[in-house]
């Protein structure tokens, strides 16, 4: 067992070491310390005293707090001690509980003609047969955390909100295992807030179904949760609408304040505006403001707008500023609708996957907009921006991105990557590859200010690179395109091609979860290439390694039987064929430098097949 340090970094040494180091550092101190030391002795055995005097107190006078659970089932009739005595009414056993209580609830479908209150410290269980004495006895249906065979429905019948937070918690409450459903937002002054669940500091919603809830009205805010400080985890949030026709329109699934969204589902929601007067829409799936969203997928979301006076922001999430962020996501197929006179998309559509807001680590994947298919006034890092599509700015519209890879997106007009509209608009270690305008600027429009990138048909920078469509003979060498895989082959152009000094803090880490700068540089786009050894399964379940890859003049092959390896050139032309058994040194050192097909073959048998990069 090594010594422990303290904060200035010095040994910490047990009391009786440090008497002893002054007693040799100093023989007068002996007496002194000693007759500290039994003074200290004689204190610590009268505190053992009054230990023990408080131990026969609390064994016969005093309670400690024990936990109560409280029993809910939907045909019972009892007091709630127990499942064979269960209540039916949540709310009298959730006033009935003191701090550090549990609620327990069977399942069924609990139509409710008033609000639940929750109360600080007591939690409340759902997804229970009836028979359960712990909680991880709750049996599931299905992979995901919401999915239980018992579910526990708290129904709102489209006339209250189901689930409240009065004030903020102590310490943490939590909401675990229900169905919260048709529930209608509460008004707060001109604003009807939270269809489902209105929750606040300490407040945690976890493995819940929220789903079908409303809120309209003069401004309609947070359909599914309104989320003031609180936590959302591991829930299903879908087919949720917010709507107004006399006011704004925001947070469709969930209005974030401050708050947490972790590891949800957040599907099919909707903001919408519907009426010709000057109030906009936003956050289809999520208005985030100030908060944080990770590790979720936002899909087919919708925020929409009516009026030629009104805008709609965010299809998939709305951020209101930097401080809103969006890490480790999946954001897809998402749109904002600018439904005025029948035109579908417009100028007055912004940011179909994300609006604004600090973005790392996603993948914005098929969504739609006016302005910004993908993300709009965004600041991105290590994002995977692909297929998404627009007026201007089919992958994104004004920003900042630094390694995000563009692939695939799509204006009608100009700036099939990225579109500059105003500011100052930056790309730095980016990949731009097979997007397309129908005006101008297939990759980037004008006035953007790109370094270290790879661009298909060049752009004007500092250091870019000049890419061309086709990904293995001068383009961006991506691993397989067709399978949605853009990592990057070694040998890539894009390989140690970027600039560290464009990384922050936050950036070390690329979109696969690998930390960046492999070899001393950063790589352009959202991948770090980490192959330096290529492992090949055969189809007889053996395993072909070849390295180094990339190579210089020779590279090695391992294989534990006999095969033959063949190399081709990107044209299909045999340019080497040799027999190999177990370790075997292939000499390339008479081919030109490029990348080269490997195929391996065992018995006459194509049995597995790579590639190997000559630099």
């Amino acid at each position: 067992m090594t010594p422990s340090r303290n904060l200035s970094g010095n040994l910490e040494l047990n009391p009786q070491s440090r008497i002893n180091v002054v007693m040799e550092q100093n023989p007068s101190k002996k007496t002194e310390l000693m007759s500290e030391t039994r003074t200290c002795v004689k204190l610590s055995f009268q505190m053992k005293r009054v230990f023990v005097v408080l131990l026969v107190m609390i064994g016969f006078g005093f309670s400690a707090n024990t936990q109560t659970i409280r029993y809910v089932k939907l045909t019972g009739t009892g007091g709630g001690s127990s499942w064979a005595d269960a209540s039916n009414n949540i709310q009298a056993m959730i006033n009935a509980s003191s701090v550090g209580d549990q609620v327990w609830i069977a399942s069924g479908a609990y139509l409710l003609s008033a609000t639940l209150e929750m109360k600080n410290r007591v939690s409340i269980y759902g997804g229970f047969f009836g028979d359960e004495t712990d909680i991880n006895q709750r049996q599931k249906s299905g992979i995901n955390p919401w999915e239980f065979t018992n579910a526990t429905i708290l129904d709102g019948q489209n006339a209250v909100r189901v689930l409240n937070q009065e004030n903020a918690f102590t310490s943490e409450t939590v909401c675990d295992g229900v169905t919260i459903t048709k529930g209608k937002g509460d008004y707060d002054s001109w604003t009807c807030l939270g269809g489902g669940a209105y929750i606040r500091e300490n407040g945690k919603l976890i493995n819940c179904i929220i789903s079908n809830n409303n809120v309209s009205g003069w401004h309609a805010v947070g359909a599914g949760i309104y989320n003031n400080g609180g936590a959302i985890s591991h829930c299903f949030i879908n087919n949720n609408t917010a709507s107004s026709t006399t006011g704004n329109a925001s947070g469709g699934g969930v209005y974030n304040i401050n708050g947490t969204i972790s590891f949800c589902t957040i599907t099919y929601n909707t903001s919408a505006h519907t009426s010709n007067q000057a109030f906009d829409a936003s956050g289809g799936g999520i208005s985030n403001n100030n908060g944080t969203i990770n590790n979720c997928t936002v899909s087919n979301n919708i925020c929409s707008s009516s009026s030629i006076l009104s805008v709609s922001y965010g299809g998939g999430i709305y951020n209101s500023s930097s401080s809103s962020r969006v890490i480790d996501c999946i954001v897809e197929n998402n749109k904002t609708i600018y439904n005025y006179n029948g035109t579908s998309y417009s100028d007055m559509s912004r940011g179909g996957g994300i609006y604004g807001g600090t973005v790392s680590r996603c993948f914005i994947i098929g969504n739609i907009s006016g302005q910004g298919g993908g993300l709009h006034g965004s600041i991105a890092s290590n994002c995977l921006i692909l297929l998404n599509s627009g007026l201007k700015g089919g992958g994104a519209y004004d920003g900042t991105y630094t390694n995000c890879t563009f692939v695939e997106n799509s204006a009608t007009n100009s700036g099939g990557g990225l579109y500059r509209n105003s500011g100052t608009v930056t790309a730095n270690n980016c990949i731009f590859w097979k997007n397309a305008a129908t005006s101008s600027g297939s990759q980037i429009s004008t006035n953007v200010t790109v370094n270290y990138s790879a661009v298909q048909d060049g752009y004007t920078g500092t250091a870019n690179i000049t890419i061309t469509a086709d990904n293995m003979i001068g383009g961006p060498m991506f691993v397989n395109p067709s399978a949605d895989n853009y990592s990057l082959l070694a040998g890539s152009p894009c390989v140690d091609a970027g600039n560290n000094t464009y990384l922050s803090y936050d950036d070390m880490i690329d979109i696969a979860g690998n930390s960046r700068i492999h070899n001393n540089v950063v790589d352009m786009g959202a991948y770090e290439c980490l192959e330096e050894v290529s492992i090949v399964k055969t189809e007889y379940g053996k395993f072909v390694r070849f390295y180094p890859n990339p190579t210089n003049d020779k590279f090695i092959v391992e294989f534990n039987s006999v095969a033959t390896i063949k190399l081709y050139d990107m044209f299909g032309k045999e340019v080497l064929i040799q027999t190999v058994n177990g370790k075997t040194e292939i000499n390339i050192s008479h081919l030109p430098k490029g990348v080269y097909n490997v195929q391996i073959l065992s018995e006459s048998k194509i049995v597995g097949n790579s590639k190997i990069v000559k630099q």
